[in-house]
């Protein structure tokens, strides 16, 4: 019998590759597949809900695999195993979900009036993302911003590095974010 298999989605904003550590240490006993970067297929675009994304991952589960796999999210690759797993629970063996914020009934019908209300984007954090800056000179000048950042400080040096190799191309103009903020 070959390894037990497990399909990891990320967090909004944090390619799979930044968790290169956490890999490293489930690679002797497990397989470690992904998409990479979730919501930039236009396939599958981000939509109230996540269903893009939902189909992204389902579809991507059911191309690559035979079995059942053990189903790991991070934030919202949590809720997004959540989703797939509730209409196809024949493709997992089990989900983990890693701080995943999970939404209880009174607290989506106040999610929808703000919506409504279009209030939404001015009180989450979407209203920082719209300004988040997304290109540097370097991939050092990158590494300098997010080291002054207090949630970026915390992270071990070898995630953040990780974060900066990972969660930045290299284009014309400089190092930019991997993830369109505006996705």
């Amino acid at each position: 019998m070959g390894k037990k298999i497990i399909h990891f989605a990320h967090a909004n904003g944090f390619p799979a590759g930044t968790y290169t550590r956490l890999f490293a240490l489930l690679k002797p006993s497990l397989e470690i597949r992904f998409i990479n970067r979730h919501g930039h297929d236009p396939r599958y675009p981000v939509t109230d809900g996540w269903m893009g994304l939902k189909d992204e991952l389902r579809d991507a589960i059911v191309k690559d695999f035979t079995q059942p796999v053990i189903g790991v999210g991070h934030s919202l690759g949590g809720i997004l195993h959540l989703l797939v797993c509730v209409d196809n629970p024949e493709l997992y063996e089990r989900i983990i979900l890693l701080d995943a914020p999970i939404i209880s009934r009174f607290s989506s019908g106040g999610i929808r009036v703000l919506k409504t209300l279009r209030l939404m984007d001015r009180l989450s954090s979407a209203r920082m993302t719209k300004s988040r800056r997304s290109l540097w000179a370097s991939k050092a000048e990158a590494l300098e911003h997010f080291q002054a950042k207090p949630k970026f400080a915390a992270f071990d040096s070898e995630v953040l590095n990780d974060y900066i190799e990972y969660g930045t191309i290299q284009t014309s103009e400089g190092v930019r974010l991997f993830f369109d903020p505006r996705v």
